[in-house]
């Protein structure tokens, strides 16, 4: 190839530019440089080995084109470790550290992983301000112990490329469900991975970090707790909802997403429900969380409370018959923690008696979840009672036929469903001869229209759940 000039290197880095977002550029490409060139090669001086990993396993290709854009030809591309670079970036992560508010100057700043790492490998020996208390996660919440189904599949799939390539795609990651559906595990099995890769990720709560902001702010210490979040290559924030109506708090937030956001950092956050549903959220804020991505979990169908309970008794070495555990799937219908309390009532019992975990004991140890599954709202029950008040046929409202006196009372059935019962789109679906959970979800959105729209809608949605016995 033709030998490569040294000024051809700006016309790389602009080449470079066009391909990646601003923040990128500025975040990464502020510090590498030229470090030498031969034939049909070029070497990339980075400022130390995490940078080297990173830029290499990250933006190799994008280098590789830019370059033979410029030149005409393609060519190997080297990394090398340079020590001006390094001695640079520690002098320039001090001044930040020692610089109250210098994050929110706008001065492009390495994550945290990268600004701390030696080119050895070792510790910078830079002081990181404390700020609020990480939160200790739980060592079974990792990504590969995370049991995957229907109603959470998404939410897995999100969090993995998450873990995989923090930043790049689904920032903010906001997962939104119940209590026990999984939304911590995954949150925390996203900062465990983000760790595993020697990223610097601050986890904790909302109530640590508002307690945290309180406590930095009679302290005077509001700077340092900026740097250290701020300094982050990932921000996970479980129980986000803690601070509805925490003006000063959410404001607080708002600007470390922005600082993080403007970085290409990632932040992830658990809600009990979608950002704009959360009753004292800021506009601004709401907005902020809903420009990611918002995946809902649904409680687990039939098939992942099974294999949910498989995978609890294996890690407890607790020896469970499968047509016991098929019980308890059936039985303990609710979420995770549902199971798990159920599976722990399996095991107490019998290591007080004695006896080996089988079908009789299984059903003496449930029978409080009988009863109140013969009190509970079971599909069946609903779509009887929708049959009844539309005049139509039960076995009709779940078969395939779509004519106009059926669609009405079926999009109603599923409305009901869902706000009765615990049960997903993918079960409704089920239940409703195999139709999938698009399907389900469009009858529920529609339902709701004509909820709004239509009197005869309006007043059976009112009607049945009295008539059910339920409280909406």
């Amino acid at each position: 190839m033709p030998q490569f000039a040294v000024q051809q290197w700006p016309a790389v880095l602009d080449e470079i530019s066009r391909e990646i977002s601003p923040e990128r550029f500025r975040t990464w490409f502020s510090h590498v440089e030229l470090a030498g060139f031969g034939e049909g090669w070029i070497e990339i001086g980075v400022a130390n080995r995490f940078l080297r990993e990173w830029v290499s396993r990250n933006y190799r290709e994008a280098i590789g084109r830019a370059i033979a854009r410029v030149t005409g030809d393609p060519c190997e591309v080297r990394f090398a470790i340079s020590a001006p670079l390094f001695r640079k970036m520690r002098e320039t992560q001090q001044q930040t550290l020692e610089t109250p508010g210098s994050d929110e100057r706008g001065a492009p700043s390495l994550p945290a992983g990268a600004a701390g790492a030696e080119g050895t490998g070792g510790s910078s020996g830079v002081p990181v301000p404390r700020g609020p208390a990480v939160a200790r996660p739980h060592p079974d919440h990792t990504l590969a112990r995370f049991v995957v189904g229907a109603a959470n599949r998404l939410a897995h799939s999100a969090a993995r490329l998450v873990a995989e390539t923090p930043g790049e795609r689904y920032n903010p990651l906001v997962l939104c469900g119940g209590p026990g559906l999984g939304k911590t595990h995954l949150a925390q099995g996203i900062a465990r991975a983000l760790e595993e890769r020697g990223l610097r990720v601050e986890a904790l709560s909302a109530e640590g970090f508002t307690n945290g902001f309180l406590a930095s702010l009679n302290s005077d210490r509001l700077a340092s707790m900026r740097a250290r979040l701020r300094g982050a290559d990932a921000l996970v924030l479980d129980d986000l909802e803690f601070l509805a109506t925490k003006t000063r708090t959410q404001e607080e937030f708002a600007h470390t997403f922005d600082a993080l956001h403007a970085a290409g950092r990632q932040v992830v956050v658990t809600l009990p429900l979608a950002p704009h549903a959360v009753k004292g959220f800021s506009e601004r804020l709401a907005t902020r969380l809903a420009s990611g991505l918002v995946v809902e979990l649904d409680p687990p169908d039939p098939e992942t409370r099974l294999a949910i309970l498989r995978s609890l008794a294996r890690r407890r070495s607790l020896e469970v018959a499968p047509d016991v555990l098929a019980l308890v799937a059936r039985r303990a219908t609710g979420n995770v923690r549902h199971l798990e309390g159920a599976l722990l009532r399996l095991e107490a019992l019998a290591r007080t008696s004695g006896a080996s975990v089988d079908l009789a004991l299984a059903r003496a140890a449930l029978r409080h979840l009988e009863d109140q599954e013969e009190k509970a709202l079971t599909p069946a029950r609903i779509l009887d009672a929708v049959a009844e008040h539309y005049g139509v046929d039960a076995a009709a409202l779940r078969a395939h036929r779509r004519t106009r006196a059926l669609v009405e009372p079926r999009q109603v059935a599923m409305l009901l469903m869902r706000r009765l019962t615990r049960m997903s789109l993918a079960e409704i679906g089920t239940f409703f001869n195999g139709r999938d959970h698009a399907t389900v979800l469009h009858a529920e959105r529609r339902g709701k229209r004509l909820e709004e729209t239509s009197p005869v809608v309006r007043d059976a949605l009112a009607a049945l759940p009295r008539q059910l016995g339920a409280e909406r």
